[in-house]
């Protein structure tokens, strides 16, 4: 059995993920269905992508569908890509999937979505989600080969994202917001390479600038290992560092979101370079 999953930004109050579930299920009856999310903000390509490179490597190699197309209807094609790892991701040629891809050891084949023998007829211009993508996975999930959906790419010609990334200045690493979760806590685009880089353990503090703020946290194991209401530096469970207050709202404790600088330095007292 083939496994399909679903990630969008259609919302869950929304019928469009239903919709979309539906046409695979009439496809590929044997298919099995996981939801990763319809919660990705409202044409967010960046956090689908991000969202992607941290939750499809814990999936099983399949067929991976990803609906954030603010472009639908335009000329942006809608293609799909296999990754080195085996899977393939179905989508708006956006950015969206190299991205991910490169989590699942980068692409090795492309295509354009173009064989309207795998298309709902009629289609569309406003919902290609139900109309290509969806029908497109359930005939990949059904023995179709990724090569009769279309013709190929060149892998180069595709849309790619400019993801952040950390920089280091000497000694002090600046970095940003990628993601606030539910709970209020801030993922950062820096990685559990430099709690060894500093040698961090336990307890020891880190400075941190953000938002106005300077501040020196504690790293620790887990959001528990400090006092309520006490701000800490951990590794999460995507492996990025996070900065979490213990039952607290971080976002909302220093009035920052995504894209926010933050500037991290060993040691006590926060970063003196620029917020």
């Amino acid at each position: 059995m083939a496994c399909i999953t679903l990630m969008t930004d259609f919302g869950n109050r929304d019928d469009s993920a239903g919709c979309c579930r539906g046409v695979i299920v009439g496809r590929a009856p044997d298919a099995r269905l996981v939801d990763i999310t319809h919660e990705i903000p409202p044409f967010d390509v960046r956090r689908g992508a991000l969202t992607w490179i941290n939750v499809l490597p814990y999936m099983p190699v399949g067929i991976h569908v990803g609906v954030v197309d603010p472009g639908v209807g335009t000329a942006r094609r809608p293609i799909a890509v296999r990754t080195r790892r085996g899977d393939v991701l179905v989508g708006p040629d956006n950015g969206l999937l190299p991205a991910a891809a490169a989590a699942l050891g980068g692409v090795s084949d492309a295509v354009e979505l173009a064989d309207e023998r795998f298309m709902l007829r009629p289609r569309s211009n406003t919902f290609h989600g139900r109309d290509i993508f969806a029908p497109m996975a359930a005939a990949l999930a059904t023995g179709t080969a990724l090569g009769d959906l279309g013709p190929a790419l060149d892998p180069v010609t595709l849309v790619t994202l400019d993801l952040p990334r950390p920089r280091w200045d000497g000694a002090v690493l600046h970095c940003a917001v990628v993601y606030v979760d539910n709970f209020g806590n801030l993922r950062l685009n820096a990685g559990e390479d430099v709690v060894s880089r500093w040698g961090l353990h336990e307890g020891d503090v880190v400075g941190v600038t953000l938002g106005g703020h300077r501040l020196s946290v504690p790293f620790a194991r887990s959001f528990g290992m400090v006092p309520e209401g006490t701000a800490a530096l951990i590794v999460d469970a995507y492996w990025h560092l996070m900065l979490a207050i213990n039952r607290g709202h971080a976002a909302v404790t220093y009035g920052v979101g995504i894209d926010a600088p933050v500037v991290l330095r060993r040691g006590a007292g926060g970063a003196k370079e620029a917020e």
